[in-house]
């Protein structure tokens, strides 16, 4: 939305269409990768996969993909963040699940109007994004031990 100067007007609501997440991407990956490195050091054959991406029900997801065990396209453990847009709010939600979906920590979601300016919801996102940093390095053991467990599992 721009002003009539013809300038981006941050303060401009939105009631529907695209907001720029994409931004908000790099630095979560490099945390990941930072937190996938030091888990490595314990678990050498750790495989990693990182994504983000956006469609119009998630306009931002992030998944990091941990695997010991099994081949490629397998996983031990999930790390992921997430906006659901639903049809007057986003909804930011995050946990670490197992390889079978088996939530093994979470925080409780949180949401915002829709209609904020994308300015105020950029913010919201970068916020509960740092948020989400903080609760993977703090779960980083939680991590380990399913790493740990699913290893010996298939060994």
């Amino acid at each position: 939305m721009t002003s009539a100067a013809g300038q981006p007007d941050s303060g401009a609501k939105r009631q529907v269409g695209w907001i720029a997440w994409q931004p908000l991407w790099p630095p979560v990956r490099t945390a990941l990768q930072t937190y996938a490195d030091a888990l490595r050091a314990d678990q050498p054959d750790l495989r990693v996969q990182l994504e983000g991406s956006s469609n119009p029900a998630y306009p931002l997801l992030s998944s990091m993909s941990l695997n010991v065990t099994g081949p490629p396209w397998d996983e031990d453990v999930v790390l992921s963040a997430r906006v659901w847009r639903g049809s007057d709010e986003f909804v930011f939600r995050c946990d670490i699940a197992d390889g079978d979906g088996q939530i093994l920590a979470e925080v409780p979601e949180a949401s915002i109007a829709a209609d904020e300016p994308e300015a105020h919801l950029l913010l919201w996102a970068r916020r509960h994004l740092d948020d989400y940093l903080v609760f993977v390095q703090a779960e980083l053991d939680t991590v380990r031990d399913q790493l740990t467990t699913a290893q010996q599992g298939r060994a």
